[in-house]
């Protein structure tokens, strides 16, 4: 079993690191790549899974 992807355990209400990264997805290679997405509502696109190359982290604004 890979345990680099288990999700870590953490207790209701606990606080942890308030560092946040905002991603980008090129949704039109994702979807060229074969991923499927689908409309949960609310604004809310999911999938199964997106390959990497097709994420990107979101430049930070200069302040």
């Amino acid at each position: 079993m890979d345990r680099r992807c288990k999700p870590a355990k953490r207790q209701l209400g606990e606080e942890t690191a308030a560092t946040h990264v905002l991603l980008t997805v090129d949704t039109v290679k994702a979807a060229a790549s074969g991923v499927t997405f689908y409309y949960a509502g609310n604004e809310v696109w999911l999938a199964e899974l997106v390959p990497a190359d097709c994420i990107a982290v979101l430049a930070e604004p200069e302040i």
